[in-house]
């Protein structure tokens, strides 16, 4: 039995022998290589774990818990850190942060919050967290292009599709 389906390039109708499923081939249209895609009789559906709602709860409650938590230490003021006499303004640290600001783990809290103020269509909340993150903007611009990269987990944001996550995170860099 032939495959049926319709060329991602040009959009006819294209038949093709069983062996090609899985496989890219050239339409014999528009002869551009498409992905032919398998019999559905081939296909092996896979059973997924089941979700545990309790854990996804606890993992919920224990991620606002820390951004709580970095909320609170951010507004605190490290002793020491005021230096007025100086004449370099605000003190740095080692990591290169503003230590009068927010912390990059209390930043990196708000961008997840902005992402899951996004994701749940809360806009009014998503800007008043751009206004808190505009003082940090670089915090905030090293933070997107980590996770562009891949280089920074993104276990912490909320469950949305990566283009999606993505999406958000440019939205938040313009904004800035």
């Amino acid at each position: 039995m032939s495959i049926e389906f319709h060329c991602e390039h040009c959009g006819k109708l294209v038949n093709s022998p069983p062996t090609t499923g899985g496989k890219r081939a050239k339409c014999p249209f528009c002869q551009i290589m498409c992905y032919v895609p398998m019999a559905p009789e081939e296909i092996e559906e896979v059973p997924l774990v089941p979700l545990d709602e309790m854990e996804e709860r606890r993992r919920k409650e224990a991620l606002r818990e820390s951004a709580a938590l970095q909320q609170r230490l951010s507004r605190e003021r490290p002793r020491g850190s005021d230096r007025r006499g100086t004449g370099t303004g605000a003190a740095r640290t080692a990591s290169g942060y503003d230590s009068s600001g927010p912390s990059p783990v209390a930043v990196k809290s708000l961008v997840v919050a902005f992402v899951e103020s996004m994701a749940a269509g809360q806009l009014d909340r998503a800007d008043q967290i751009v206004v808190q993150l505009k003082p940090v903007s670089d915090q905030v611009n090293r933070i997107i292009a980590e996770v562009a990269s891949d280089q920074l987990a993104t276990a912490e944001m909320p469950a949305v599709p990566r283009p999606v996550l993505m999406g958000f995170l440019k939205q938040l860099g313009s904004r800035l």
